[in-house]
């Protein structure tokens, strides 16, 4: 424990530590700033505002404020800058597979009246994301994508990437099987036999291709479509 020195003025005794005395040591020609210290024995902080003056208040009458945790604002790719780009103009989001959840969060943390969810059956994938300082519009859930009810309006897009088509056409029978009137939008981006996914969506539901754009990143081709039932989001 370091040492510590006894300051006096008139009948008033503090003890403080050195860190403390060479400042106490000038103040006959430069005033003491405030200063709080903390008693924990009686639960008290006294308060000096010059040698003159000392006077003592309980903790619970300061008002303490503590910094809240930093957002986890994730550094994204090309590929995953594509999605953020595509999936801005919705304010209802559902990221199917989420993996590191760094799409969702972006989305998240860029629109605070956004709503986003980020589904993955993975139980060490969402315990890891939770785990996180994560934006309040976003919550996770550990549930087979395909289970998912979603609300099915206007503004409102489900992203499916990184999987293979087998999975993604999966989910998309599991969300539109009971649902009629379509109302929301898929962002596309399959690993394996992209096309696949696309037509299964075309063919099957009516959906039709808005925006297709391609970004290339460490020599593989990503392809995007962003698709809508043809008389739902435009």
């Amino acid at each position: 424990m370091s040492d510590a020195t006894t300051h006096q003025a008139g009948s008033a005794s503090q003890t403080i530590p050195d860190v403390l005395s060479e400042h106490c040591a000038t103040a006959s020609v430069q005033p003491l700033q405030t200063v709080a210290l903390c008693n924990r024995s009686s639960g008290f902080i006294t308060e000096s505002s010059g040698l003159e003056e000392r006077h003592t208040k309980h903790i619970k009458d300061y008002s303490i404020r503590t910094l809240e945790p930093a957002l986890t604002i994730p550094k994204l790719s090309r590929r995953l800058n594509k999605l953020v780009q595509l999936a801005s103009d919705f304010n209802i989001i559902w990221d199917m597979g989420c993996d590191h959840g760094k799409t969702g969060i972006a989305l998240a943390a860029h629109n605070a009246s956004r709503e986003v969810h980020c589904i993955d059956c993975s139980k060490h994938v969402i315990t890891r994301l939770q785990s996180l300082q994560l934006p309040t519009n976003l919550t996770t859930a550990c549930v087979d994508a395909a289970t998912v009810k979603i609300h099915n309006c206007k503004g409102e897009l489900v992203i499916l990437a990184g999987m293979g088509s087998h999975t993604a056409n999966k989910i998309i029978d599991g969300i539109l099987s009971d649902t009629g009137d379509y109302q929301a939008s898929f962002l596309v981006s399959i690993h394996r036999n992209h096309d696949d996914t696309v037509a299964h969506l075309a063919s099957r539901y009516g959906f039709s291709t808005t925006q297709h754009c391609e970004v290339e990143e460490k020599k593989k081709t990503y392809r995007f479509d962003l698709m809508s039932p043809q008389h739902g989001h435009s």
